[in-house]
């Protein structure tokens, strides 16, 4: 059936009886509902009513319309309710844990979210202690490390965040660029103390060239932005803060997990924020995948 708007008006004919009680249900004009009439007639292929003066008595192919079109406004009616629970779903406050680095990503999901579902809340629990999905102390967590294997969570969706050795503008004009590993021992350092330093760093690096450590990682973000000195830190996000990667060898890489607990995995807002999020990984850094 091509025409669902005159297949609806000739229920509506049915079940009411006269053109004019349709018309008023419908609020159209009573010629649209005797176009619409005929319309379904004429591609059914044989009359639905019987025209009187009393109104319109239904054919037996009319009693059959009835009948049919009465299950599909049922089901559609059913349809319109569970989309309606799906957008209740999509409000309410919801918990996502990830370290301070991650910050930039999380804003942008909550402006996407201010735009799209305005009653939907994002919490950010930044730190960096795990926070438990079990215990409902949040309910997506980006992880970064090895692949997650606790057997109640879902892991999905990996990307492998690059980072490099960089330097503000400021901190090379002033102290110039090292020109080879050996040369990094003149230089200053910017140290996340919650992350372990890559071998090469240690090797090269003393101790006394570190002039600013800290566990806070958007704090040692911040130091190396002002020029403070040499720091390892994500290509993503250098490229939001100015700096220039020095050369220091090869990118690192390490891998990123969006993680939920199975018992909210199939929430609306679960699913909405962790498909977001998987997007805007694979944005900010690029198509390499880890399986999932």
């Amino acid at each position: 059936m091509e025409h669902w708007d005159a297949m609806k008006t000739a229920y509506v004919v049915a079940r009411l009886g006269t053109v004019s009680a349709a018309a008023k249900a419908l609020g159209v004009h009573r010629a649209t509902v005797v176009r619409h009439v005929d319309t379904v007639e004429s591609e059914l292929g044989g009359p639905l009513f019987h025209r009187h003066r009393q109104g319109y008595e239904l054919t037996e192919a009319g009693e059959d319309l009835l009948a049919t079109a009465s299950v599909i406004d049922d089901q559609l009616d059913q349809l319109a309710r569970r989309t309606r629970g799906r957008t209740l779903e999509l409000e309410g406050e919801l918990t996502i844990t990830a370290l301070a680095m991650f910050t930039p990503l999380v804003l942008d999901l909550v402006e996407a979210c201010s735009r799209e579902h305005p009653g939907l809340r994002l919490r950010f629990e930044v730190g960096s202690r795990v926070l438990s999905l079990d215990r409902g102390e949040a309910h997506v967590a980006l992880r970064v490390g090895q692949r997650p294997t606790q057997p109640e969570e879902v892991v999905q969706s990996a990307r492998q965040m690059r980072s490099s050795l960089y330097a503000h503008p400021s901190y090379l004009e002033r102290r110039g660029t090292p020109s080879s590993e050996q040369a990094l021992r003149h230089h200053a350092f910017v140290v996340d103390r919650n992350a372990l330093p890559d071998r090469w760093l240690r090797e090269w690096v003393p101790d006394a060239d570190v002039v600013f450590s800290s566990p806070d990682t958007s704090a040692v973000f911040d130091a190396i932005a002002r020029g403070v000195g040499l720091g390892l830190c994500p290509d993503f996000m250098a490229s939001r803060l100015g700096l220039v990667r020095v050369f220091a060898g090869p990118p690192r890489g390490i891998d990123v997990w969006v993680v939920t607990h199975h018992r909210m995995h199939r929430s609306a807002r679960v699913r909405w924020v962790s498909r977001r999020l998987r997007e805007q990984l694979l944005d900010e850094f690029g198509e390499a995948r880890l399986e999932a």
